[in-house]
């Protein structure tokens, strides 16, 4: 578990990625920044939600408003290499528009969004976008989606609903 209260400021880089062979996968957020590096280990649902609502805070912004965020971001020099480690009950995305940043919290098992976050994450506003994006493509790139049920298929067989009658029985109720 994490001290609560860990919170980059100035982020570097903020990225994702899925261990594992699809299926098996583990997906994890990696954030450098002015306290150094994180790892917020998280589900592949809470992943996408998280980048679908980045795509859509962003659809209503001013494109203007993104590119001033990118100007001239902060600098910062990393005095420690803290490595903070930690599993994502919840997350929280926070717009602040007063300063062209989002703030993603994240809550750990047992925290409740009236608690303080274990880690705050404060992130340009192009960062984020860019972040979203690769995290559809991460969350995309695991098993093939079966074209009648839209369920993922496993490398050993798939067993379709549509295709061994238990979705013509919920339909007519015989």
């Amino acid at each position: 578990m994490v001290k609560q209260g860990a919170e980059f400021n100035v982020v570097k880089n903020l990225t994702t990625e899925a261990i594992g062979k699809p299926g098996e996968r583990t997906f994890r957020i990696l954030v450098n920044g002015d306290l150094g590096f994180g790892i917020v280990w998280l589900e592949k649902e809470q992943l996408l939600r998280l980048a679908l609502t980045i795509k859509q805070l962003t659809t209503f912004l001013v494109d203007t408003e993104i590119d001033m965020a990118n100007q001239g971001g902060p600098s910062y020099s990393a005095v420690t290499e803290t490595i903070l480690d930690c599993r994502a009950e919840k997350l929280v995305l926070v717009d602040d528009e007063s300063g062209g940043r989002f703030r993603i919290d994240v809550y750990e098992d047992g925290l409740d969004v009236a608690d303080e976050p274990s880690v705050r994450i404060w992130v340009l506003k192009n960062q984020a976008l860019v972040f979203a994006n690769q995290s559809i493509r991460v969350c995309a790139a695991g098993r093939p989606l079966c074209t009648l049920c839209g369920g993922p298929i496993d490398v050993s067989g798939h067993l379709c609903p549509r295709v061994n009658g238990h979705a013509l029985y919920e339909i007519t109720g015989n």
